[in-house]
């Protein structure tokens, strides 16, 4: 589990450290709202919005990415305190 505060940081951190086309999966403590975040090659990113809206973000660069989960953040975890966190590893 992830503190609110501590999301944008984490998940900035995480998605440098991934492989290629893994994913990280961040939810409400409740689970009904997620945010994905896809590396699809170095520094271009995907994300995906499922919760109180449907949205995808496509070919996000590392500054986009910091603005976007800003966003988000608010939009999709204004009461939350904690949130759920997950890497997605891909098969190979």
């Amino acid at each position: 589990m992830v503190s609110i505060a501590d999301f944008v940081d984490v998940a900035l951190y995480t998605v440098k450290r991934i492989e290629i086309n893994d994913k990280v999966n961040f939810k409400t403590f409740k689970k009904d709202r997620e945010v994905e975040i896809e590396k699809i090659d170095k520094g271009l990113f995907n994300v995906s919005e499922n919760g109180f809206n449907r949205k995808v973000f496509l070919n996000l660069h590392e500054k986009d990415l910091k603005r976007t989960l800003k966003y988000l953040q608010k939009k999709e975890f204004p009461k939350s305190n904690k949130l759920w966190y997950k890497i997605i590893r891909t098969k190979k």
